[in-house]
Protein backbone atom coordinates (compact mmCIF):
# COMPACT_ATOMS: atom_id res chain seq x y z
CA UNK A 1 0.00 0.00 0.00
CA UNK A 2 1.21 3.50 -1.15
CA UNK A 3 0.32 4.98 1.95
CA UNK A 4 2.60 2.84 4.15
CA UNK A 5 5.91 3.96 1.94
CA UNK A 6 4.48 7.52 2.47
CA UNK A 7 4.00 7.26 6.12
CA UNK A 8 7.54 5.37 6.25
CA UNK A 9 9.13 8.29 4.43
CA UNK A 10 8.30 10.69 6.60
CA UNK A 11 9.26 8.79 9.66
CA UNK A 12 12.56 8.39 8.02
CA UNK A 13 12.65 12.54 7.62
CA UNK A 14 11.53 13.26 11.02
CA UNK A 15 14.06 10.72 12.08
CA UNK A 16 17.15 11.99 10.19
CA UNK A 17 16.11 15.21 11.29
CA UNK A 18 15.49 14.44 14.97
CA UNK A 19 19.23 12.60 14.84
CA UNK A 20 20.93 15.67 13.33
CA UNK A 21 19.77 18.69 15.46
CA UNK A 22 18.35 17.32 18.59
CA UNK A 23 21.49 14.03 18.63
CA UNK A 24 23.75 16.13 17.09
CA UNK A 25 25.19 12.45 15.43
CA UNK A 26 26.27 13.81 12.29
CA UNK A 27 25.31 13.79 8.85
CA UNK A 28 26.11 9.72 8.16
CA UNK A 29 25.07 9.25 12.12
CA UNK A 30 21.95 10.70 10.60
CA UNK A 31 21.08 9.00 7.86
CA UNK A 32 21.72 5.26 9.44
CA UNK A 33 19.44 6.21 12.47
CA UNK A 34 16.47 7.52 9.78
CA UNK A 35 17.41 4.50 8.12
CA UNK A 36 17.17 2.04 10.62
CA UNK A 37 13.74 4.02 11.91
CA UNK A 38 12.02 3.72 8.64
CA UNK A 39 13.18 -0.20 8.11
CA UNK A 40 11.62 -0.75 11.73
CA UNK A 41 8.56 1.66 11.04
CA UNK A 42 8.01 -0.83 7.72
CA UNK A 43 8.21 -3.31 9.83
CA UNK A 44 5.40 -2.39 11.98
CA UNK A 45 2.97 -1.55 9.37
CA UNK A 46 3.75 -4.89 7.61
CA UNK A 47 2.51 -6.56 10.69
CA UNK A 48 -0.63 -4.27 10.98
CA UNK A 49 -1.31 -5.22 7.37
CA UNK A 50 -0.93 -8.52 8.05
CA UNK A 51 -3.37 -7.72 11.15
CA UNK A 52 -6.22 -6.61 8.52
CA UNK A 53 -5.69 -9.38 6.19
CA UNK A 54 -5.84 -11.55 9.07
CA UNK A 55 -9.19 -9.93 10.57
CA UNK A 56 -10.71 -9.71 7.02
CA UNK A 57 -10.93 -5.82 6.78
CA UNK A 58 -8.71 -5.42 3.77
CA UNK A 59 -8.31 -8.41 1.09
CA UNK A 60 -5.17 -9.93 0.71
CA UNK A 61 -2.51 -10.04 -2.53
CA UNK A 62 -4.71 -11.62 -5.28
CA UNK A 63 -1.11 -13.11 -6.81
CA UNK A 64 0.12 -16.22 -4.69
CA UNK A 65 3.90 -14.99 -5.29
CA UNK A 66 3.17 -11.61 -3.61
CA UNK A 67 0.72 -13.05 -0.65
CA UNK A 68 3.70 -15.57 0.25
CA UNK A 69 5.73 -12.74 0.44
CA UNK A 70 3.69 -10.74 2.23
CA UNK A 71 3.34 -13.73 4.64
CA UNK A 72 6.83 -14.51 5.01
CA UNK A 73 7.90 -10.79 5.79
CA UNK A 74 5.17 -10.68 8.25
CA UNK A 75 6.47 -13.64 9.89
CA UNK A 76 10.24 -11.96 9.72
CA UNK A 77 8.97 -8.49 11.32
CA UNK A 78 7.18 -11.12 14.07
CA UNK A 79 10.51 -12.87 14.89
CA UNK A 80 12.11 -9.36 14.60
CA UNK A 81 9.42 -7.38 16.80
CA UNK A 82 9.65 -10.24 19.46
CA UNK A 83 13.77 -10.03 19.99
CA UNK A 84 13.29 -6.68 20.11
CA UNK A 85 10.75 -6.77 22.99
CA UNK A 86 13.60 -9.35 24.10
CA UNK A 87 16.63 -6.95 24.08
CA UNK A 88 14.78 -4.42 25.66
CA UNK A 89 13.41 -5.69 28.41
CA UNK A 90 17.13 -6.85 29.27
CA UNK A 91 18.47 -3.03 28.79
CA UNK A 92 15.84 -1.50 30.45
CA UNK A 93 15.69 -4.66 33.53
CA UNK A 94 19.53 -4.16 33.67
CA UNK A 95 19.28 -0.05 33.82
CA UNK A 96 16.03 -0.05 36.26
CA UNK A 97 17.88 -3.11 38.98
CA UNK A 98 21.50 -2.15 38.27
CA UNK A 99 21.66 0.87 37.04
CA UNK A 100 23.79 -0.22 34.16
CA UNK A 101 23.99 1.73 30.60
CA UNK A 102 23.41 -0.28 27.74
CA UNK A 103 27.23 -0.74 26.97
CA UNK A 104 28.06 -2.29 30.62
CA UNK A 105 24.70 -4.22 29.98
CA UNK A 106 26.35 -5.96 27.00
CA UNK A 107 29.55 -6.65 28.94
CA UNK A 108 27.59 -8.38 31.59
CA UNK A 109 25.33 -10.49 29.47
CA UNK A 110 28.35 -13.68 29.40
CA UNK A 111 27.90 -13.74 32.94
CA UNK A 112 23.68 -12.98 33.28
CA UNK A 113 23.40 -15.99 30.46
CA UNK A 114 25.86 -18.26 32.79
CA UNK A 115 23.79 -17.68 35.76
CA UNK A 116 20.67 -18.18 33.82
CA UNK A 117 21.58 -20.94 32.07
CA UNK A 118 22.91 -22.66 35.37
CA UNK A 119 19.69 -22.16 37.50
CA UNK A 120 18.04 -23.17 34.48
CA UNK A 121 19.52 -26.70 34.55
CA UNK A 122 19.15 -26.64 38.29
CA UNK A 123 15.37 -25.80 38.02
CA UNK A 124 14.89 -28.30 35.52
CA UNK A 125 16.81 -31.30 37.61
CA UNK A 126 14.44 -30.02 40.58
CA UNK A 127 11.56 -30.57 38.31
CA UNK A 128 12.85 -34.19 37.09
CA UNK A 129 13.52 -34.69 40.90
CA UNK A 130 10.02 -34.35 41.96
CA UNK A 131 8.34 -35.76 39.06
CA UNK A 132 10.47 -39.22 40.14
CA UNK A 133 9.22 -38.43 43.68
CA UNK A 134 5.58 -38.83 42.97
CA UNK A 135 5.42 -41.11 40.13
CA UNK A 136 9.11 -42.83 40.16
CA UNK A 137 7.47 -45.88 41.99
CA UNK A 138 4.56 -46.46 39.41
CA UNK A 139 7.39 -46.35 37.12
CA UNK A 140 9.50 -48.95 38.71
CA UNK A 141 6.40 -50.95 39.82
CA UNK A 142 5.94 -50.93 35.77
CA UNK A 143 9.22 -52.04 34.85
CA UNK A 144 9.72 -55.47 37.23
CA UNK A 145 5.90 -56.05 35.87
CA UNK A 146 4.09 -55.45 39.68
CA UNK A 147 0.87 -54.01 39.63
CA UNK A 148 -1.20 -52.16 42.07
CA UNK A 149 -4.64 -52.80 42.89
CA UNK A 150 -7.18 -50.65 44.84
CA UNK A 151 -9.01 -51.63 47.54
CA UNK A 152 -11.84 -54.03 46.60
CA UNK A 153 -10.34 -55.01 43.33
CA UNK A 154 -7.94 -57.36 44.82
CA UNK A 155 -9.39 -61.62 45.36
CA UNK A 156 -7.57 -63.52 46.87
CA UNK A 157 -9.36 -66.18 47.18
CA UNK A 158 -10.19 -65.61 50.59
CA UNK A 159 -13.58 -66.33 52.02
CA UNK A 160 -15.28 -65.19 55.22
CA UNK A 161 -15.53 -68.41 55.96
CA UNK A 162 -11.87 -68.82 56.47
CA UNK A 163 -12.16 -66.35 58.90
CA UNK A 164 -11.44 -67.62 62.56
CA UNK A 165 -12.32 -65.84 65.54
CA UNK A 166 -15.92 -65.23 67.35
CA UNK A 167 -18.82 -66.35 65.81
CA UNK A 168 -20.21 -63.19 66.62
CA UNK A 169 -17.93 -60.81 65.08
CA UNK A 170 -17.71 -62.98 62.02
CA UNK A 171 -21.66 -62.58 61.49
CA UNK A 172 -21.36 -58.86 62.00
CA UNK A 173 -18.59 -58.93 59.64
CA UNK A 174 -20.68 -60.73 56.95
CA UNK A 175 -23.69 -58.08 57.50
CA UNK A 176 -21.42 -55.23 57.27
CA UNK A 177 -20.31 -56.63 54.30
CA UNK A 178 -23.64 -57.38 52.86
CA UNK A 179 -24.84 -53.92 53.52
CA UNK A 180 -21.33 -52.66 51.53
CA UNK A 181 -22.31 -54.86 48.59
CA UNK A 182 -26.15 -53.69 49.12
CA UNK A 183 -24.95 -49.93 48.50
CA UNK A 184 -22.52 -50.79 45.85
CA UNK A 185 -25.36 -52.57 43.68
CA UNK A 186 -27.72 -49.44 44.65
CA UNK A 187 -25.44 -47.01 43.49
CA UNK A 188 -24.71 -49.06 40.34
CA UNK A 189 -28.64 -49.33 39.55
CA UNK A 190 -28.38 -45.85 39.85
CA UNK A 191 -29.63 -44.60 43.09
CA UNK A 192 -27.79 -42.05 45.50
CA UNK A 193 -25.48 -42.62 48.35
CA UNK A 194 -27.46 -41.29 51.35
CA UNK A 195 -25.77 -37.72 53.15
CA UNK A 196 -24.12 -38.65 56.16
CA UNK A 197 -24.33 -35.58 57.80
CA UNK A 198 -27.66 -33.29 58.11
Amino acid sequence: MIIFWIFTIFVGASSFAFALIYLQMGILGSLLFALVSMLVCRGLLTLFRRWLILSERIAGESNPDERTIETNRAIFWRRMLWLAILAFSYFAGAYVVFGMLPDEAIAALPQFMGTLLTNLVYVMALMVVNFMLFFGAFFIYGRIGRTYVDPGEANYEVKIEDVRGQKSAVEEMRRILRLMEQGRLYVKAGGKRGSTCS
